[in-house]
């Protein structure tokens, strides 16, 4: 499981590409998260957890995600 409890945007993105096999992103209480990276190359992402995320305001396209459950 990958968390990212108080990265920043730029942080978060490069991790994500280092990462393309993850399958639980659990970014919770992430309060500053405004939007999310672009997604689409993590094709085994299952789960993505946001509870607690207030100003999160926009969502890359989650059609790609195959392999995500709801």
């Amino acid at each position: 499981m990958s968390s990212a409890r108080g990265w920043d945007f730029a942080a978060l993105e490069l991790a994500l590409r280092a990462k393309p096999c993850v399958a639980t992103l659990d970014l919770s209480f992430c309060r500053r998260l405004a939007a999310l990276p672009e997604l689409a190359h993590l094709r085994s992402l299952r789960h993505l957890v946001l509870n607690d995320c207030g100003s999160l305001r926009a969502l890359p396209a989650l059609e790609p995600l195959a392999a995500l459950e709801e």
